[in-house]
Formats: C-alpha cells, sequence, structure tokens
C-alpha cells in the first residue's frame, strides 16, 4: 500500500514538472521548489511512521520474551524442588505423570490382567474390580475400554493423530501442538503407570463429552473415590491438568487422596503441589520446549500408521 502511494507521488511530481516547464521564470523555480518539498516531506514522513512502528514492535516483543524467561526460570526452580520431594515422600500410587513430569524412562510396572484385553498395575486391580462390581450391583454398566499402554503404543497413537491433522493442511508443529490436547505425549501418559484407565457406559461408548452425560458415568464420578479413583482430567481444569476434559479417564490414587481431591474440587496437579500447579497453567511453555526435545519423533510422521477398524484410540 505504502509502495503504491509512493508511485502515485512520484507520478504526480512528473506531471507537476512537465506543467511547470512551460511556465516563465522565475515562476517556475519557485514551483519546481515547492513541489521537491512536499514530496520529499511525504516520503520522510512515511519513513519515520514506519520506524516508530519497527520500534513498538521490537520493544514489544522484547517485553514478552523477558516475561517468558522470568517465567521459565520460576517454573524451573519450583519443579526441581517438587522433583526432589517427590522421590523422598511421594508414595507410589501419587506418581505424577503429565506434560511437566515425564515419566522415569524404562518403568515398566508389575501388570495383571483386567480381561484377556486389558492389564493395570496389580495393586489397583483389586479396588477397580471392587468399583465395577459396586457399579453393576447399582443396575449400573461400565467396562474398561483401555488399561496400561506401553510408551511405544503411545507413540504409535500420537502419531496417528499427527497424520490426520496433518492431512487437514495443518503443518508437523502445528499439528503436534493439537494432537497435545488430547494425546499425552510419549512418556507423559497415566497409561504408562499402569494407575490409569479409561472406563465408558454399556450405553454409549463414545469417546467424548456425551461420555459424561450417561447415567452409568455420573454413578462412577460421583463414587469413585470411595475406592481410590479420581476423574483425573475434569471439567474446565485443562490449565491444571494440560488436557481437555475427559469423562472416561480414571486414575488411582488411594483413598486418601481421592476424598481430599473430591472435597476440594482440584486436580491432582492442585492437591500435590498448588504452587507448582500454578506456574504451570501460567508457563504453557511446553509445547515449544517439548516439541524439540521429542523431535526425533516428529521424524517418525513417514512411518506413522493408518488406524485399523478396532483399534485402541483413547486419548491420554
Amino acid at each position: 500500500m505504502k509502495k503504491q502511494t509512493k508511485e502515485k507521488w512520484c507520478r504526480l511530481e512528473l506531471l507537476v514538472r512537465y506543467r511547470i516547464r512551460k511556465m516563465q521564470h522565475p515562476g517556475r523555480v519557485f514551483a519546481v521548489s515547492c513541489v521537491s518539498i512536499l514530496v520529499a516531506g511525504f516520503l520522510g514522513g512515511v519513513a519515520l511512521g514506519r520506524h516508530v512502528e519497527w520500534r513498538k514492535a521490537e520493544e514489544t516483543m522484547q517485553k514478552e520474551t523477558d516475561r517468558y524467561e522470568s517465567l521459565q526460570k520460576e517454573y524451573d526452580v519450583v519443579k526441581e524442588q517438587t522433583e526432589a520431594q517427590d522421590k523422598d515422600t511421594r508414595p507410589w500410587y501419587l506418581m505424577l505423570v503429565n506434560q511437566s513430569h515425564p515419566m522415569e524412562e524404562g518403568y515398566v510396572p508389575e501388570l495383571a490382567n483386567i480381561d484377556a484385553s486389558h492389564q493395570v498395575d496389580k495393586r489397583v486391580l483389586e479396588p477397580l474390580q471392587q468399583m465395577l462390581k459396586a457399579a453393576s450391583d447399582e443396575g449400573y454398566g461400565l467396562y474398561v475400554c483401555s488399561a496400561y499402554r506401553s510408551v511405544d503404543r503411545q507413540k504409535e497413537l500420537f502419531n496417528e493423530s499427527m497424520v490426520g491433522y496433518v492431512n487437514q493442511g495443518m503443518n508437523y508443529y502445528e499439528a503436534a501442538i493439537e494432537t497435545a490436547k488430547s494425546i499425552a505425549w510419549p512418556g507423559e501418559s497415566e497409561h504408562a503407570t499402569g494407575l490409569a484407565m479409561d472406563i465408558v457406559s454399556t450405553e454409549y461408548a463414545g469417546l467424548d463429552e456425551k461420555q459424561g452425560e450417561t447415567d452409568d458415568q455420573k454413578w462412577l464420578m460421583e463414587h469413585c473415590y470411595e475406592y481410590g479413583f479420581i476423574l483425573r482430567y475434569p471439567q474446565d481444569k485443562s490449565d491444571d491438568t494440560g488436557i481437555i476434559y475427559e469423562p472416561w479417564h480414571y486414575r488411582y490414587v488411594g483413598t486418601e487422596a481421592a476424598l481430599a481431591i473430591r472435597d476440594q474440587g482440584v486436580t491432582l496437579e492442585e492437591n500435590l503441589n498448588k504452587e507448582r500447579s500454578s506456574i504451570f497453567g501460567k508457563c504453557q511453555k511446553a509445547e515449544v520446549v517439548k516439541f524439540g526435545r521429542t523431535g526425533g519423533m516428529l521424524d517418525e510422521m513417514e512411518q506413522a500408521v493408518v488406524p485399523q477398524e478396532g483399534a485402541d484410540r483413547t486419548k491420554t
């Protein structure tokens, strides 16, 4: 736009100069001088305006960069402190696995079979069975559609989702960020701990918000704490958990913690460390950092497998 305006003024100057050439001296000299001054003033004003805009943009970017670096430092300090505390004081059933707390590399729980297709940490099997039986005795139908999932399987699910977004026109970075809203990054999924499972209604098996509207799921949300379980990713808590609302994803945390989380209306992150949870919600830094840390996974995009009919398409 500015280039076109500049060209118009140049054409105008040429036209005026042509008219002036027909004028008598000294009027011609005076007119030429006036036109030159006007054009020079206009072009100088455009350049000055552009310079001011650039300076403002640079100042804004610098302020955002400084703010980000400050939050990043605060985040790293608290993360380091809580990780040290976790190793010393946190029991196995309160293991925290999320975007800021990846699983210990190589960790594999001792598993027990729920049925022919699904497994959990063997220490969780009994309370899980008791909870499902209680629901059945009350006339509610619920079943586990996904439980323990290895890191390699999580990688396959993540890549499959990314393929879908790339096919919709997103680049790899955009596809990765969009996927991470509903599917945990490999190494950051609770399913790999054996402590989490996806439980759905026999009346409706969809993994969407409608699942939470079924009578079966409403019963489970109300009574799961009695058996040491929590709804891991509740509604309106994605800033704390980093995951969207999932009214099917349950996690064993023990009866004491489950009761506290229920009574306080908080997430596992908030319950374990409210300060860390607050900073995590502010930073939301993990997308870019994590994208670089797991960049090797994105190199495998071309090898990602298109999901087969009946494949495990559960999310986190």
